[in-house]
């Protein structure tokens, strides 16, 4: 592919968007969700002109976007890339749906299937499975709540929270009923797994002010905390009126029910009560004030409910005592009057909540922001950036590359009320997502406009349960589920009550399953950043790449008779050819070119046992005495067969490494 600008200076303000800067000032302050697109004749209806198409297909946006898309290629003088092939696609919408790659057989028989429709059909069967549920699981936590565990136990934990969110998705609870549950969950962070979204900020009203914006609106209004937006027109008034929403938010402390984590959980916490009572009695305390504060030293978390709901706050001296006692905690934001994001300001009303308030104006289709900004986070995880990148970054200088085209996927979206999965068909059906990455040329005016596919990172979680699918631990990504113990319900950097102790159907795990857990944690906590931020990607820094190269978890499924994948590999292909054919299959997803058949079929054929020398040390002084020998010289090194691995079998776990270890592997394109 080519990347041809239509203007000689090198400046990246697009001409496409220079002609449209004074129509475009809409980021922010100018809503796209009901906003016009189109000709009339595209948007009549069975109500008549003005009403939403309902009988428009994912196809038919898709469509539309293409056209909206292609248009801006020709303003911008781009040649977009061919179409993907099989395998690339195959491999690419496997990872973006159920966040893994295909195994050798799904990958061949995809290819193989001859009906035209089969990448629509694909993306269906994706989208019905379990790893569904479970990738958009750990996209959203990433989004909600980080990967970090944060530094209150008590009111955080990441696996509850990722086990409730799942369980959403499995049974595909609509948008806006996550969102108005995730704005407005009452309970502890045990009981109620959404809490968590606000118990990872410590119930803070400031704090969910500037993560729910920046979540499911896309502004972010986190530099108006302290002063006024410097670049846009958010004030500090409107973020500590927006903040108001969540200042009645609180509650009493609640003693915290470790069941829900397991029997070895609970056992553990009545341990810790029954060790405290001892030391109270030991102190010479009596028995009844020895339980007394024993109970008081079990573990509560704060039960979050609304106090303006409450019948006591309907009483105006029991409010103005509250509002004084909040206000020590959280200054002027219990003072102020709850103010919609550059909206009007919101009364109080009898009856009504104010979480329940500004939850019911984000999930409303209406709204200028909410499906603006999913439109583009979505479309910014298909596609590697999105019409306004950062996805969650929409302001008046941060201008869309193409406009209508985010209009059009905002309007749909607002029309069919945030259906995600209709939103992931469309955005999967386009020309622009199903373009190869294959170039001799690849520019950022080219990725900026999608004239070439997306080239991404894998994530630590898609690294991981790639890694598993590669290695045989997993046999289909499609059936993956956090629910079971799989590492994407663990607090990979857990503290405490952080793991998951039980599957879905509350029982202990296995041995296995916890050793599994195990090595995601190790694993986790070397991908992980250590500030807990919401990077997705990693960037391969020298700790994480000896991870890969030298781990003991790696090489254990590689070499180990009883778990690796090569010996099964041996015994069903006879040609040396096939094997190689099969382990690209299983790890790149494709099959190898010529030349890299001809250099490992070569590596194979005429590798030596692979062997490692053993140092042996002198015998202390009296052992050689005792094994009948004459003398305390040292003995010679020794060598040896890795442990566990056949002499035959040796060669293509090399081969099985060296692909692992690549780049290609490593990465979504």
């Amino acid at each position: 592919m080519s990347s041809k600008p239509s203007r000689s200076s090198p400046s990246r303000f697009s001409l496409a968007r220079a002609g449209l800067v004074g129509l475009l000032s809409l980021a922010v302050l100018v809503p796209c969700a009901g906003s016009a697109f189109g000709n009339d004749d595209a948007r009549k209806t069975r109500d008549g002109a003005g009403s939403v198409d309902l009988e428009r297909t994912p196809s038919d946006v898709a469509m539309e976007l293409d056209f909206l898309i292609a248009e801006a290629w020709k303003v911008e003088g781009l040649e977009p890339t061919e179409r993907t092939t099989d395998t690339e696609f195959v491999r690419r919408v496997y990872l973006d749906v159920v966040g893994t790659i295909p195994t050798a057989e799904q990958v061949r028989g995809f290819a193989d299937d001859k009906s035209p429709d089969k990448r629509e059909r694909l993306i269906d069967e994706l989208l019905a499975s379990p790893g569904y549920a479970r990738h958009f699981t750990n996209r959203w936590s990433q989004v909600l709540i980080g990967q970090g565990p944060g530094d209150n136990g008590r009111e955080f934990v990441p696996a509850i929270f990722r086990i409730w969110l799942e369980k959403e998705f499995q049974r595909d609870r609509p948008y806006d009923e996550l969102v108005t549950e995730l704005v407005t969950a009452k309970g502890t962070s045990y009981e109620n797994g959404a809490v968590n979204f606000s118990g990872r900020r410590d119930h803070s009203p400031s704090d969910m002010a500037g993560a729910v914006s920046k979540a499911f609106l896309g502004v972010q209004i986190q530099c108006a905390q302290c002063h006024d937006h410097p670049y846009e027109s958010i004030s500090q008034a409107d973020f500590t009126g927006f903040a108001a929403f969540w200042a009645y938010a609180d509650g009493p402390r609640k003693l915290i029910d470790y069941s829900v984590l397991g029997e070895r959980a609970q056992k553990r916490a009545e341990a810790r009560y029954e060790r405290d009572l001892k030391t109270m009695l030991e102190q010479g305390k009596s028995e009844e004030e020895a339980q007394r504060l024993a109970e008081r030293r079990r573990p509560r978390g704060k039960d979050l409910t609304d106090l303006d709901a409450l019948p006591l706050m309907q009483n105006t001296r029991r409010r103005e005592r509250f509002v004084k006692n909040r206000e020590k905690r959280i200054g002027e934001i219990a003072k102020a009057q709850p103010k919609l994001l550059l909206a009007a300001k919101y009364e109080d009303t009898r009856g009504a909540t104010r979480r329940g308030a500004v939850a019911k104006w984000i999930t409303d289709p209406s709204n200028p922001y909410t499906a603006q900004a999913l439109s583009n986070r979505y479309w910014g995880w298909f596609l590697g950036r999105g019409f306004v990148d950062p996805v969650d970054d929409f302001s008046s200088v941060n201008i869309p590359s193409v406009p209508a085209a985010l209009r059009l996927l905002t309007q749909d979206t607002a029309d069919h009320n945030f259906d995600l999965k209709r939103l992931i068909r469309i955005v999967a059906r386009t020309r622009a997502y199903q373009l190869s990455t294959r170039t001799t040329e690849r520019s950022s005016l080219a990725e900026e406009f999608f004239a070439a596919g997306p080239l991404k990172d894998m994530t630590p979680q898609e690294s991981f349960d790639s890694l598993q699918l590669a290695l045989g631990v997993q046999s289909d990504g499609k059936t993956m589920s956090g629910l079971d113990g799989a590492a994407a319900a663990i607090d990979m950097q857990g503290r405490g009550g952080g793991m998951m102790m039980t599957g879905s159907d509350g029982k202990e795990l296995s041995r296995a399953k916890r050793r599994l857990q195990s090595a995601a944690r190790t694993f986790f906590q070397t991908f992980d950043d250590d500030e807990g931020e919401d990077a997705e990607a990693f960037t391969g820094t020298v700790p994480q790449g000896l991870f890969l190269l030298n781990s003991d978890v790696i090489n254990n499924l590689l070499v180990q008779r009883n778990v690796s994948v090569v010996p099964k590999l041996v015994a069903e292909f006879d040609k040396v050819s096939e094997r190689i054919r099969h382990l690209y299959l299983r790890t790149l997803s494709r099959e190898p070119t010529p030349a890299e058949l001809r250099h490992l079929t070569h590596f194979v054929k005429t590798a030596e046992t692979v062997k490692e020398t053993v140092a042996v040390p002198a015998d202390k002084p009296g052992q050689a005495a005792k094994r009948g020998r004459k003398n305390n010289k040292k003995r010679k090194p020794s060598t040896r067969r890795r442990t566990g691995e056949l002499r035959e079998h040796a060669a293509y776990a090399d081969v099985l490494w060296a692909l692992l270890s690549s780049s290609e592997f490593a990465s979504n394109h």
